[in-house]
């Protein structure tokens, strides 16, 4: 299941998408993210687990003062919402 996850969020190519996500707490937040975001890297290389994906969120809950760079993993994305890709919206 989590390939399909992944196989959705690279079909995005770059295009901003949303994403609910569970954290370990159990709290719910909808991310409005994008793929391929350079900006703001100082360097090295990104030690993400296996089984997460690495995102740019725009905004949290609506609010966009938190923006930044999101590791989340793939098990916890309940739902992911995206225009003019191949798949519209799935709630997974």
């Amino acid at each position: 299941m989590n390939t399909t996850k992944q196989q959705i969020i690279e079909s995005t190519k770059g295009k901003f998408f949303s994403v609910l996500y569970r954290n370990k707490l159990g709290d719910v937040s909808r991310y409005v993210v994008r793929t391929g975001v350079k900006k703001n890297l100082k360097g090295g290389t990104n030690y993400a687990p296996k089984g997460t994906v690495t995102l740019y969120a725009v905004s949290k809950n609506g609010d966009r003062t938190n923006a930044g760079y999101r590791t989340l993993y793939l098990e916890n994305i309940r739902e992911v919402k995206a225009k003019n890709c191949q798949v519209t919206s799935v709630g997974l």
